[in-house]
């Protein structure tokens, strides 16, 4: 697995100040956050051109791209929603192939609060949105991978997609995992090649901190 830091790591400065910190802390690999992903997306060629330019000029490359937190319902009961998520991580799927990111990582669902009102029926759409996604991310060579969260409903879910889709990925998260008390469930010799992208942080166990691992 290669080992490579999030562009969320802080707050301040440019991407290119982002990206050049990163390089001088001896990393070969970058992530990109949920919301640089939003901003590609919304600039495709101006903002997708000047990441390659950076990337070239910093001799990085790109392991996974986080989708946005908000905005995609693939489970989404309405037609109209889901084949606009659809069509959103499809546009993802090309992005990563364009920049030569190895994974793409979304989760379930965008709202850990709320259960859909009809989850059985959700589910099935959220499969049949991820089968379409599988057969591009396959012919792209981009593994599709769904994150492990902190609500138990949702890492049922999570799971029972895992063992019927055997081309999804997964990217296990730690602090989620403390969380839910779902370390055994995840990270188990079964899944292990499975996992794409492992996100590292710790927390109190309560919420989801995002500390440096060792701090919780």
């Amino acid at each position: 697995m290669t080992l490579s830091l999030s562009t969320a790591f802080s707050n301040k400065g440019s991407l290119e100040d982002k990206i050049s910190v990163l390089s001088q802390a001896g990393f070969t690999h970058i992530d990109i956050d949920e919301k640089l992903t939003s901003h590609l997306l919304h600039h495709e060629d101006k903002g997708i051109n000047k990441l390659i330019k950076l990337l070239v000029k910093y001799d990085l490359s790109v392991d996974w791209i986080h989708a946005p937190m908000e905005g995609i319902r693939l489970y989404s009961l309405d037609k109209r929603t889901w084949l606009k998520s659809l069509s959103l991580l499809s546009r993802m799927i090309k992005l990563a192939y364009t920049i030569k990111a190895r994974s793409i990582v979304l989760h379930a669902f965008d709202d850990i609060s709320r259960i859909p009102e009809n989850i059985r029926k959700s589910v099935v759409q959220l499969q049949n949105g991820l089968v379409t996604l599988l057969e591009m991310g396959y012919k792209s060579n981009v593994v599709i991978a769904l994150e492990n969260l902190i609500t138990p409903y949702m890492n049922t879910v999570t799971l029972a997609l895992l063992d019927k889709l055997p081309d999804l990925g997964l990217c296990f998260d730690t602090g989620h995992a403390e969380i839910s008390s779902t370390w055994k469930d995840f990270f188990s010799p079964v899944l292990f090649p499975r996992i794409t992208a492992l996100h590292l942080n710790d927390n109190n166990g309560m919420t989801d901190d995002h500390l440096i691992p060792g701090q919780g």
